[in-house]
């Protein structure tokens, strides 16, 4: 019984583009109570996390955070030397609360609503005025929250 092979070269991989580009973070590092100041940074390193890689109409989205790693002098009596590791992450973590401009009636909530409407349509989010409206309760129970706390 004869057996009939065929051997044919693939290429696996083929680099169509290539690009290097320096990107700077800068950030603030808060130093917990328990540990002491810095006197002195001796040493840096981070790494970088990539968790999501996208290809959009011919461009790439990386999205992902720095882990670093920062040996110091700690500016205490001994003269010790102290670490930190921290992670920066490129998003805003802030709650808008109320009482500003663009919450001063009716009319300007209405304005609100209709840019979030438009810009999630733009961004291709499915929303509508009823989805938006469920932060409402929220915002009631943040306004009794506050007035509750201040007693």
């Amino acid at each position: 019984m004869a057996v009939e092979t065929a051997r044919d070269k693939i290429k696996l991989s083929q680099i169509v583009g290539q690009k290097q580009e320096i990107l700077t973070v800068d950030g603030d590092v808060i130093i917990n109570d328990v540990k002491p100041d810095v006197l002195k940074v001796i040493n840096t390193n981070g790494t970088i996390c990539l968790c999501k890689k996208e290809a959009l109409n011919g461009k790439v989205k990386l999205e992902g955070c720095v882990n670093t790693y920062i040996i110091y002098l700690a500016d205490d009596e001994t003269g010790s030397i102290r670490t930190i590791n921290t992670r920066y992450i490129k998003r805003d973590f802030v709650t808008m609360r109320t009482g500003g401009a663009s919450t001063e009636g009716f009319s300007s909530r209405w304005q609100i609503m209709k840019d979030h409407l438009r810009a999630m349509k733009a961004n291709g989010v499915y929303s509508n005025f009823f989805i938006l409206s469920l932060r409402y309760p929220y915002k009631i129970y943040e306004l009794f929250y506050s007035k509750i706390r201040k007693r």
